[in-house]
């Protein structure tokens, strides 16, 4: 855990501030609430887990006040924590979905391109078949007119 003050009042003294970072840097990293004075000033400190909320206030600032403003602190933390969380979460469901639509997109690119061999390949098929029947066709009839002619020279129809 680092030392770091993320926030300060602007309107407090740099006495204050440097002050602060001293008792931020005294605290015994354990569960705990306290309140130092210092000054007419008083710290409240509170260590939860791996964070530490502090609260500077006047000394004639009522206590609970204080306290109540670190355990809402404390609980916002949470509250945003989750929403971190949930937000990675939804993050990971939205790469899988774009995974799988570029993965769609690529098969459906496949599948057309397939589909359409294959429809060439029929049509070719089909294409083929119809030049077959329409070639017997055509020698059927040519034997059905060389035999309704007498043969191969014709002397019936002439």
């Amino acid at each position: 855990m680092g030392d770091d003050v993320l926030a300060e009042e602007p309107s407090s003294a740099r006495q204050h501030a440097q002050i602060a970072r001293q008792v931020v840097s005294k605290i015994e990293r354990k569960n705990q609430k306290r309140t130092l004075t210092q000054g007419g000033v008083n710290f409240h400190v509170k260590y939860s887990g791996t964070y530490l909320f502090l609260c500077v206030a006047d000394a004639d600032f009522p206590l609970r006040v204080c306290y109540k403003f670190l355990d809402d602190i404390e609980e916002v933390k949470g509250v945003m924590m989750d929403n971190i969380d949930k937000v990675l979460e939804r993050q990971e469901r939205l790469d899988r979905v774009v995974e799988k639509t570029t993965t769609l997109a690529d098969q459906s690119s496949t599948f057309r391109q397939r589909s359409t061999a294959l429809k060439r390949h029929f049509c070719m098929q089909h294409f083929k078949m119809i030049i077959i029947i329409t070639v017997i066709v055509l020698v059927v009839l040519f034997f059905i007119i060389v035999a309704g002619c007498g043969g191969f020279s014709f002397p019936r129809c002439h």
